[in-house]
């Protein structure tokens, strides 16, 4: 069974580094701000067995959403169900000024 991926495009005042701040100081999950050549910059998390969450901030508004891409993966073994993890991380998208959150490609 293939991995499950997912996404959202949301907008927000800050940028991905005052995000990475503000995920550490008032969440449970570990952030680590990442540099890519191919990616560019993000964000990721991996907060339960099998799941991980990447934000990165897309040079262009998306369709619909707004200027940041949230990728959710699952993996076919992860140690939640998907609605669990998808309302998880909706209100840690919500804390970062992710109010209006609109359903994306995932950044692939």
């Amino acid at each position: 069974m293939p991995t499950d991926m997912w996404g959202y495009a949301f907008d927000s005042r800050f940028s991905l580094a005052e995000m990475v701040a503000s995920l550490k100081e008032g969440g449970t999950w570990l952030w680590q701000f990442r540099d890519s050549t191919w990616f560019g910059d993000y964000l990721v998390t991996r907060p339960i067995g099998g799941c991980r969450v990447r934000i990165h901030e897309s040079k262009d508004t998306i369709v619909g959403g707004g200027r940041f891409r949230a990728t959710l993966e699952l993996l076919p073994n992860a140690d939640t169900l998907r609605a669990d993890f998808d309302t998880a991380v909706r209100q840690v998208l919500q804390r970062l000024g992710g109010e209006e959150l609109v359903a994306c490609e995932p950044f692939d």
